[in-house]
């Protein structure tokens, strides 16, 4: 049964020797090592500690759990400075995760008193919220247009449009060719343009279908 101690004894010490060991640099992939179970007996230990900061010489350096756990420990002291200090090197190794987004929310709300400029443009852009809105008048008559601008829709304002935009009649819909063709255009396509005569268009008049006895 000794023996059985002292291994579990060798077992725990693991994590804290790797993490002492490594304090000046970083062990990459090393977290995955101690597995689930370990990672798992590390937040308990940091959870349950009386003194934190002793819990925290456990966690590897450069592993996520490293940086969230100093920035947990940091806001739960009243050190937002040093929480802050976290989310440069945090977020260069692993990207922007939820964690990352969890403690800075956290200190955004915890620093709202201190800097609430800072807090709620973080906010703000954190959570989309716009404040353009416009105000409803209950019973106010609406100050907005029943028709549409004639000017803006006259055929003669469409067609010039369209022959500033393109270069031939391919904006111009069949239905508009019969009374293009009575209109003296007064414009010429370029010669690579090439357009297709506006005849090759035009609809072939319906034939009667009276029958003859």
């Amino acid at each position: 049964m000794r023996a059985d101690h002292d291994t579990q004894d060798a077992q725990r010490s693991i994590p804290g020797e790797l993490a002492r060991g490594t304090r000046g640099g970083t062990v990459p992939g090393a977290h995955e090592q101690y597995g689930p179970g370990c990672r798992h007996r590390l937040r308990r230990d940091f959870a349950l500690a009386k003194d934190r900061a002793v819990a925290l010489q456990q966690f590897i350096p450069g592993t996520e759990d490293y940086y969230y756990y100093h920035a947990l420990h940091a806001l739960n002291t009243g050190a937002y400075d040093a929480a802050l200090a976290n989310f440069k090197p945090w977020i260069e190794r692993h990207g922007h995760t939820a964690r990352v987004t969890e403690i800075q929310v956290r200190h955004a709300l915890l620093t709202y008193e201190k800097n609430p400029k800072g807090s709620l443009d973080f906010l703000n852009t954190h959570l989309g919220l716009r404040f353009d809105h416009q105000r409803e008048t209950v019973g106010a008559i609406p100050q907005l247009p029943t028709v549409l601008d004639q000017k803006q829709i006259d055929r003669g304002t469409l067609k010039a449009n369209s022959f500033a935009r393109w270069v031939n009649l391919e904006n111009f819909e069949d239905a508009a060719l019969d009374w293009l063709a009575t209109e003296g255009l007064g414009w010429q396509a370029p010669p690579q343009s090439h357009p297709a005569p506006a005849t090759a268009r035009l609809a072939e008049p319906a034939q009667s279908s009276s029958t003859t006895t």
